[in-house]
């Protein structure tokens, strides 16, 4: 089913992207649209496949501490290279991109040695001709990486890893059908979700299906600075569009991506940020073909704090 341009579906998908349970009447309210008109609008995204509303896990939780992004360039065809990160549970993204490297990658291990060696065999690739890797040391925006959960303070119980199992799946599935699926009631699923979302174990939002032509283009940056970082980050979070900010150690300091549905506007943008006397130099890319987007995390590998979670009827 094919969406049709919606005046309101830019409007709805960054609402959602906040609040991927955000009501009908609750979304309608801050449009000043009919409730009927934009319940339309987010099924037709939905079953097109524009859009999905899904939870993710905040890596911390999972124990995946070293987080990274690569760039890969390539010295023949990518295809075995992105088939050796499609296999791999620590990419969470991998896209082949413009510019001097071909591809690109989001990793997350548990330890720096295991990031190394994940590194290392991708290098390995006799495609693979060189990589530059840039260690986030901190993420500033990103709906999959919020505020930090109070890791010390944190316990999960194999009822709230059943809810989390669900929600990877279908962010807004309802209370009731929740507490039916892990044996709850629906006040009782209730009190736990808004738990998990308040202590920030997760974030349920929405990714844009990369997919559809109609979402635009996808382009990123790495911007290396000699002055004030917060500085240029008041300009970089006034940008439309930016969905990831991450603070970096490589050639980079800070690496951003954004959804431009104007590649000409986008250029303008990139030279405002050249312009700024604590920026020293901008280098961007276009992600032609976004391969994975995988946030559903896997419970195996939990830190032992935390039980193995159990099937129940109905799980997905």
């Amino acid at each position: 089913m094919a969406v049709k341009p919606g005046v309101h579906n830019e409007q709805i998908v960054l609402m959602l992207q906040q609040n991927g349970r955000a009501s009908f009447s609750e979304l309608a309210r801050k449009l000043q649209l009919p409730r009927s008109v934009v319940a339309k609008q987010v099924t037709d995204l939905i079953d097109s496949g524009a859009l999905q509303l899904v939870a993710a896990v905040h890596p911390r939780v999972l124990g995946l501490n070293a987080l990274a992004h690569i760039s890969i360039r390539l010295d023949g065809a990518a295809h075995s290279v992105v088939d050796h990160l499609l296999t791999l549970d620590a990419a969470a993204f991998v896209s082949q991109t413009t510019g001097q490297y071909s591809l690109v990658a989001e990793l997350r291990y548990p330890t720096m040695a295991e990031l190394y060696q994940g590194i290392d065999a991708i290098r390995a690739i006799p495609e693979v001709g060189d990589t530059n890797v840039l260690i986030y040391h901190d993420v500033l925006r990103s709906f999959f990486l919020q505020e930090e959960p109070d890791l010390p303070d944190l316990t999960l119980d194999d009822v709230d890893l059943q809810l989390i199992t669900e929600l990877q799946v279908d962010g807004r599935l309802s209370f009731g059908e929740l507490g039916r699926r892990v044996g709850l009631s629906v006040s009782a699923a209730r009190s736990r979700v808004h738990n998990l979302i308040e202590s920030h174990v997760l974030q349920i939002g929405a990714i844009r299906g990369r997919g559809q032509a109609s979402q635009g283009n996808i382009l990123g940056f790495g911007i290396t600075t000699s002055g004030s970082a917060p500085a240029v980050l008041d300009v970089i979070n006034q940008i439309p569009g930016v969905e990831f900010i991450a603070r970096c150690f490589g050639n980079f300091d800070l690496v951003v991506t954004f959804a431009a549905s104007d590649l000409y506007a986008a250029t303008d943008i990139l030279d405002s940020l050249r312009e700024l006397p604590e920026v020293d130099a901008v280098t961007s890319w276009v992600h032609l073909r976004i391969v994975k987007e995988h946030y559903n995390m896997s419970f195996d590998q939990l830190p032992k704090r935390y039980p193995a979670p159990s099937r129940r009827g109905g799980a997905a």
